[in-house]
Parts: structure tokens; C-alpha cells; sequence
């Protein structure tokens, strides 16, 4: 077992391992289910991985469809590096206010869900921050 510091590590190393049992997804019909990556998600994973690894940051475009899952994607990896890199900051940003706030509170409930353990402290937790 794991102490939490070694588990935070492991979590910071594999974005899977966070995505696959840190963040839960609530489907339309209320079903709450494990996030997995789909391809569309894939494909933006590894594209940010290439780009990661060959300039050391990344810059994506995504002329992004409907309903493909590049929002939560994006969410997800924005919220892993956040809570687990210092000086990290987010900003959210949709084409509404009510989207955004729509999406910040997907992003408070993935950090809710989390486990005790591997949640990190929030110093800041209102309506519009999530702040560690």
C-alpha cells in the first residue's frame, strides 16, 4: 500500500491512473461511471504527450465536434496538473458565463470525489476558485 505521497507521485506520473480512478463522470441520464479515455481523447492525449516531450510545453488547437469528449478531457488534465504542480494556475473559459460555471462545477465535484487522501488542501473554495 501506498503512502500518500508516493501515491500522489504515481498519480502526477500516470495521467491515466488519476483519470481512471480520481474523476467520475455523471452521463446525461444520471449514471455515474469511471472516466476512460475514448479515441477522440486519445488522440488529443497523445498529440499534448508528443508535444510535451519535444518542446517541453503544449499548444493545441482543437476544432472540436459535439459530444466527443474534448472538454472533459482537457478539464481533467488542466485539473491533474493544477492540483499536483505547484504555481500552477487555471482559468475557465467558455463561450458563456453559464458554461463556465457549468464546467467549474464539474471541476469542484471531480475534486469532492477524490479520494480523502490524495485530495489536496483547498485554501480557497467559493463559488468561482478552487485554489490549493
Amino acid at each position: 500500500m501506498l503512502n500518500r505521497k508516493e501515491a500522489i507521485q504515481f498519480l502526477k506520473i500516470d495521467p491515466f491512473r488519476f483519470f481512471n480512478t480520481q474523476c467520475n463522470l455523471v452521463s446525461k441520464s444520471g449514471v455515474q461511471s469511471k472516466f476512460r479515455l475514448n479515441e477522440t481523447q486519445l488522440i488529443i492525449h497523445n498529440a499534448a504527450e508528443q508535444q510535451l516531450r519535444e518542446t517541453g510545453k503544449v499548444r493545441l488547437v482543437i476544432n472540436k465536434g459535439r459530444q466527443q469528449g474534448c472538454t472533459t478531457y482537457i478539464r481533467m488534465r488542466f485539473q491533474k496538473k493544477t492540483q499536483y504542480t505547484m504555481g500552477i494556475k487555471s482559468r475557465i473559459m467558455t463561450h458563456t458565463h453559464d458554461a463556465s460555471k457549468a464546467l467549474f462545477q464539474l471541476i469542484r465535484q471531480c475534486y469532492q470525489d477524490m479520494h480523502p487522501k490524495l485530495r489536496p488542501v483547498a485554501t480557497k473554495n467559493n463559488e468561482s476558485i478552487l485554489e490549493f
